[in-house]
């Protein structure tokens, strides 16, 4: 796919952008999943036939790049002040909703509401499993 001949035909007026947009995200998606299933194996030959050092291959400098997460669960104290803090949001959620500070009726406190940023307007696109009809028709 020539997805810059396909953008530049959008942009100057001669496709519309819908389509074009659904056929970028198909190929985005095949490609992402061909990457993946890339991955492990080209790592395994940088460590292995690279050295895992620093390289120039084909234009792109390639580095040994690794990460991890931590887990707080065993960290006394922890499940109870995220507990805490899921409440604290629901209940800001919930005065944000209502329009304005509440009262807690339980403990008198005053709940501030939170600040709600919208997102940037987008779309979700689905992809039809093989064996189902397809449907192009605009809805009215």
């Amino acid at each position: 796919m020539d997805y810059k001949k396909l953008f530049d035909d959008v942009t100057a007026g001669n496709k519309e952008a819908l389509p074009a947009f659904i056929d970028l995200k198909k190929y985005a998606d095949d490609l992402a999943q061909y990457l993946e299933a890339l991955k492990e194996k080209a790592v395994e030959e940088f460590n292995g036939s690279y050295g895992g050092r620093e390289q120039v291959i084909n234009g792109a400098t390639v580095s040994k790049h690794s990460g991890g997460r931590y887990i707080y669960k065993d960290v006394p104290g922890w499940k109870a002040a995220k507990d805490k803090l899921t409440l604290m949001e629901k209940s800001a959620q919930l005065a944000y909703k209502a329009g304005g500070e509440c009262i807690d009726e339980e403990t008198g406190e005053v709940i501030v509401p939170a600040q709600y940023i919208p997102n940037k307007e987008s779309i979700v696109v689905k992809f039809l499993a093989a064996d189902e009809p397809e449907f192009n028709e605009p809805p009215y």
